[in-house]
């Protein structure tokens, strides 16, 4: 017998026994460190990162397996990457996989002390883009404390995510705060530059603009984006093109990086020139929003029209929807495109309520747009998708508000836009009544000035609006119940907005 009263044979047995286990355990952490290895190298590099829509299962399948075999919070974590990619490439189908990486990094926040700063900007972005802008509120405090390094990304976010829950005045004083905070740095001129392009109004934009050049070219891309936009805003195409040149050199596969370059491309060289072409066709085979070549071209001149103000690419735009009747990418440009020069016709209107539409009507037009009501209808009537009919209820409620500022049955056109916004937010919803999973892009709807100058001059309007669309986000919750959402968001007065 042992000291203890054990037999010597058990105690070797046991000591055997916990050799082996650790034997095993040694084992499994070198082969999940190779897994993890082997996985970041083939996945995470180039040229098969980031993935795409064709590629992202299997990459999923692939990682999955490896967890099986070896467990770790690591494999976990390069599993929720992934699941974030899949549900940014399939908008449709965006719940489960953001489920699920949102649960994953939510319990390896508390486990995991190296990659925090990694997660605390991964589970904003998801936050973001599930429709949880609340989480992502009380997020923030922590993510800046663990990422700061990450602040500006942030703060990008937090003040995204304050325009998805109606809260305008509030974003503008995260841009206020920053400012305040990091006064005459380039990175905080960037972001308040970003701010008024989110909003349209490049005159306040120009105040910011020559200490923002100085922080483009390492900015976030999204605000580096907007820095591309205002300098084709104010015809430098050349420059344009060079900033959206190391955009998609970053993200390749990124239609909209495409899209964005070929906008500078088109500008200097014309919508049909092979340097525009090729670019055009890879932002038509996005999976999140695939469309034809002539969509494609439409969505492009009116983008355009708007940003440099020149009618030419209206009139390119008219003859496209000439041969494209059914094609709703085409008729939904057209409709865009006769809202901006309905905003531009009422830009008197709109600077005196302070809204920031600072352009005016452009002239020497050789073709007329279609009226605002003529060419909504067109669009509504080509929209089959969910993400379509989204988008067609979305450009109605905007006609409908242009049509009350027009004092055309002011009141009964105000009634018609909230009606038509929560059309919007109900395209695709389940017979439940939870909402459709993609996310609809409703953040024009309440950045724009005519709809601001609206709302701010009648306040039944503004609290109709932002009852929808508090009511829609909290109705987002629940598609997303086997995560920590927070509670549910509260209706706000003017001065909270």
């Amino acid at each position: 017998m042992t000291p203890r009263g054990l037999p010597a044979k058990l105690l070797t047995a046991l000591w055997v026994g916990v050799l082996v286990y650790l034997g095993v355990q040694i084992a499994r952490t070198f082969l999940r460190y190779s897994a993890l290895e082997h996985l970041q190298r083939t996945i995470f590099s180039a040229p098969a990162y980031p993935p795409t829509a064709a590629t992202i299962g299997a990459e999923i399948a692939e990682v999955r397996r490896a967890h099986a075999l070896y467990g770790g919070v690591e494999l976990e974590l390069l599993l929720s990457e992934l699941l974030l990619h899949d549900a940014e490439l399939r908008p449709d189908q965006a719940v489960k996989p953001l489920s699920e990486a949102i649960k994953v990094q939510q319990d390896a926040f508390r486990q995991v002390e190296p990659a925090q700063e990694q997660i605390a900007l991964e589970l904003a972005w998801a936050y973001y883009y599930a429709g949880l802008p609340g989480q992502l509120e009380r997020w923030q405090a922590t993510a800046l404390a663990s990422a700061p390094s990450m602040r500006l990304h942030l703060r990008f976010l937090l003040l995204a995510g304050r325009i998805e829950r109606d809260d305008v005045a509030g974003a503008e004083k995260v841009v206020k705060e920053e400012l305040a905070e990091h006064p005459q740095q380039p990175e905080a001129e960037l972001f308040a530059l970003a701010w008024h392009m989110l909003r349209g109004d490049t005159e306040a934009a120009s105040t910011h603009a020559q200490s923002a050049a100085a922080a483009a070219p390492t900015a976030d891309p999204d605000m580096r984006r907007f820095y591309a936009v205002y300098l084709l805003n104010e015809d430098d195409p050349a420059g344009a093109e060079a900033h959206f040149q190391a955009l998609l050199n970053a993200d390749p596969h990124e239609p909209e990086r495409a899209f964005d370059l070929s906008l500078a491309r088109a500008a200097r060289y014309g919508l049909d020139a092979p340097q525009t072409a090729s670019l055009l066709a890879q932002a038509a085979s996005s999976s999140r929003n695939p469309c034809s070549l002539p969509g494609i071209k439409a969505r492009a001149a009116g983008t355009l029209f708007q940003y440099t103000r020149e009618w030419r690419w209206a009139d390119q735009l008219m003859d496209i929807a000439d041969g494209a009747p059914a094609d709703f990418d085409v008729q939904a440009a057209a409709a865009e495109a006769s809202l901006t020069a309905a905003m531009w016709r009422l830009a008197p209107q709109l600077n005196a309520a302070g809204s920031g539409a600072s352009a005016t009507l452009p002239m020497h037009h050789r073709r007329e747009l279609p009226g605002i009501e003529p060419a909504v209808a067109a669009a509504q009537e080509s929209a089959k998708t969910t993400a379509q009919l989204q988008e067609a209820w979305l450009l109605a409620a905007q006609a409908a508000a242009y049509r009350a500022a027009d004092n055309l049955g002011t009141e009964n056109s105000l009634k018609d836009a909230a009606a038509y916004l929560e059309r919007a937010l109900r395209a695709g919803e389940t017979p439940a009544g939870l909402p459709a999973a993609r996310l609809p892009d409703y953040d024009g709807f309440v950045l724009d000035p005519v709809v601001r100058m609206l709302r701010a001059t009648h306040p039944g309007f503004d609290a109709q609006v932002h009852k929808i669309v508090i009511d829609y986000l909290n109705r987002r919750r629940e598609l997303f119940s086997g995560v920590d959402c927070g509670p549910p968001l509260t209706y706000g007065n003017e001065e909270d907005r």
